[in-house]
């Protein structure tokens, strides 16, 4: 199953129960390693600082995707890390030349922007102790570690902005191009409202709970009545009604979104089992979303294909520094007196 395993700062994190068994699957030991991983223009990364990354990466992952998902995927998450990890130090590196530095008060700055975007998603996080206590949990860094992580991020942005990136012009003609050949990015959302059932997976009466409320639906009983009577999940005095377009119905468990986009209007579905409860959903509506004017896209087109454009540009710098470079991966427990 593909999936984007790049890291970042998420917004929730898993029980520490999944994200220590997630850490032990790949780094299988609780002392630090030795060695190094690779030398790049004759500094190292280590053995541990490789691990490390790797640590911060799963934790980040463990919060979008299941346990079951990310089994099997170590090798690759490993690899993916060290690759990012030698373009960060390279990019760091050329930070040097460029002499970049980056105030406190800037990384201040930074650290009070995300808290102000976050506050509208998030109402655990309202101070800077919020925002660190959270950043610790996603990503296992303290918050020494996290305002070093922040001042080499600005700094690379700084590189970026201010040295790689050169804005090009973008003709009506290329925009027009592009919205015509994704139409489906320039629609409102599909929406879908429907009631749920919730059972949580370790309740001991789930075998007979599942089995009334089928012969309920069988015997064509309401569904909100049921939910009501059975449901152990949010809004289940309620009705258990739910109004969600595609995008927030995507962030939902597996099978339900699929699930969900199925079910015809009135029908209710066979028992779904998601990692911790079993649903069983009744659809009332599905809303199609509706094509947007090429002229309100504009904006919305430019800014996309800007994007695109410095992501080429970036990947070519990457490429330039990588070629200019002196990079040596070694072995897992190589040494400093293992160098050639």
């Amino acid at each position: 199953m593909p999936i984007d395993l790049r890291g970042g700062f998420s917004r929730i994190a898993l029980p520490l129960i999944l994200s220590v068994l997630l850490l032990s699957s790949v780094a299988g030991q609780s002392s630090p390693r030795r060695g190094i991983a690779v030398l790049i223009n004759g500094k190292p990364i280590t053995v541990h600082e490789l691990d490390q990354a790797v640590s911060r990466r799963l934790l980040s992952l463990a919060s979008r995707y299941p346990e079951e998902v990310l089994r099997g995927q170590e090798e690759q998450i490993r690899g993916d890390t060290l690759s990012e990890l030698i373009n960060e130090r390279l990019l760091l590196q050329r930070c040097e030349q460029e002499k970049i530095e980056v105030r406190p008060e800037e990384v201040d700055h930074w650290v009070q922007m995300q808290i102000e975007r976050l506050r509208s998603e998030d109402e655990a996080i309202r101070t800077v102790g919020d925002f660190f206590e959270r950043w610790e949990a996603d990503l296992g860094e303290n918050e020494e570690l996290a305002r070093k992580s922040i001042r080499d991020r600005i700094r690379i942005s700084t590189l970026l902005e201010t040295k790689i990136y050169q804005q090009e012009y973008i003709s009506p003609a290329e925009m027009r191009a592009y919205y015509r050949r994704h139409p489906d990015e320039f629609s409102t959302e599909s929406a879908h409202v429907f009631r749920q059932i919730l059972l949580n997976f370790d309740n001991p009466d789930r075998k007979e709970l599942i089995a009334a409320i089928e012969r309920d639906v069988a015997a064509g009983r309401d569904f909100g009545e049921m939910v009501t009577e059975y449901s152990q999940g949010p809004r289940a005095e309620d009705g258990g009604r739910y109004d969600m377009d595609d995008k927030a119905l995507d962030s939902w468990w597996k099978p339900l979104p699929e699930s969900i986009r199925a079910l015809p209007i009135g029908a209710v579905s066979a028992p779904l089992q998601a990692p911790s409860a079993i649903h069983f959903v009744q659809l009332i509506d599905h809303r199609v979303g509706h094509k947007l004017e090429f002229k309100g896209c504009q904006p919305q087109i430019r800014s996309k294909l800007r994007k695109e454009r410095e992501l080429l540009q970036r990947e070519r710098f990457n490429d330039e520094l990588r070629r200019n470079a002196d990079v040596r991966e070694y072995p897992v427990g190589a040494s400093v007196d293992d160098r050639p």
